[in-house]
C-alpha cells in the first residue's frame, strides 16, 4: 500500500539477513572461530582511527556489540557496520582468511566486495538528488546487485529465520521498486520511514517508560439480557 523505505526494507531487512548469512558462512569452529576475532579485532580499530579521522561522512558504527552483531543495535548503526566490514575485507590478514572460506561456498572474494559496494551505494545514491532519465536507467545495476546478494549472501535451511524461504520475501522484492517510487515521488527521502519512527519512539515509547506499567484495570464480562 505504501512505498518502501531505506528503513525497514534494508536497514532493519535486507542488512540484517546479510549479517546472518555471513555469520552462518563464517561459522564459530576451526577457522571461523580465529576468523571472527579477527574481524572484531580490527572493526575495533578502525572505529578507533575513524574517530580520530576530520572527514565526518562515514556512515556511524558501532563498537560496544561488534561488527556483525545484530542485537542491541539501530539502523544507522547496522550500516556503518556494514561499511567497516567492506574496509576489513581489504586488509591483509582478513582477506586471505575470508576469501578460503568463501570459496567454500563457490564465491568469489572479488564478488563479495563488488556486492557490499553496490548495496552501501544504493542506500546513498536513493536518497541524494538524481536525474529522471538515471534513474530509470538503473535498473541493469539494480538487478546485478540482487543476483549478487542472493550468490555471494546465501541463505540455506541453517538459517533460523523464515527456513526455506531463502531470498524469496516482500523485502527484497521492494528492492526492484525504488525505481518506480524514485520517478513517481522524487529521491526516497521524501517517503523515509525514519522521520515517523523517531516520533513514534519519542511520543510512545519514551512516555510510556515514564509511567508506572501497572496493569490494575479489571475486565467485566458483561452477558446481555435474552
Amino acid at each position: 500500500m505504501l512505498p518502501p523505505e531505506r528503513l525497514h526494507v534494508t536497514c532493519e531487512g535486507i542488512t540484517v539477513y546479510i549479517f546472518d548469512s555471513l555469520m552462518n558462512i563464517i561459522g564459530d569452529k576451526g577457522i571461523g572461530k580465529f576468523l571472527m576475532h579477527y574481524i572484531e579485532t580490527v572493526h575495533h580499530n578502525l572505529n578507533y582511527r575513524l574517530r580520530r579521522n576530520s572527514e565526518r561522512d562515514f556512515p556511524i558504527g558501532l563498537d560496544r556489540n561488534g561488527c556483525m552483531k545484530n542485537t542491541l543495535v539501530n539502523a544507522s548503526e547496522r550500516h556503518g557496520n556494514l561499511f567497516r566490514l567492506l574496509c576489513i575485507c581489504h586488509t591483509d590478514q582478513i582477506s586471505v582468511r575470508m576469501k578460503d572460506i568463501l570459496l567454500q561456498k563457490n564465491v568469489q572474494i572479488k564478488d563479495f566486495i563488488h556486492c557490499i559496494k553496490l548495496y552501501l551505494s544504493f542506500e546513498e545514491w536513493r536518497h541524494s538528488t538524481n536525474l529522471k532519465a538515471e534513474v530509470e536507467s538503473s535498473r541493469t545495476v539494480i538487478s546485478v546487485m540482487v543476483k549478487l546478494i542472493q550468490k555471494c549472501f546465501p541463505r540455506t535451511d541453517n538459517d533460523e529465520s523464515e527456513i526455506g524461504q531463502e531470498w524469496k520475501f516482500p523485502k527484497m522484492h521492494a528492492l526492484t521498486k525504488f525505481v518506480d517510487y524514485m520517478i513517481l515521488l522524487g529521491s526516497a527521502i521524501n517517503f523515509f520511514g525514519g522521520i515517523g519512527e523517531c516520533n513514534h519512539k519519542k511520543f510512545i515509547k519514551d512516555t510510556g517508560c515514564n509511567t508506572q506499567k501497572r496493569t490494575n484495570i479489571k475486565l467485566q464480562l458483561v452477558i446481555p439480557s435474552q
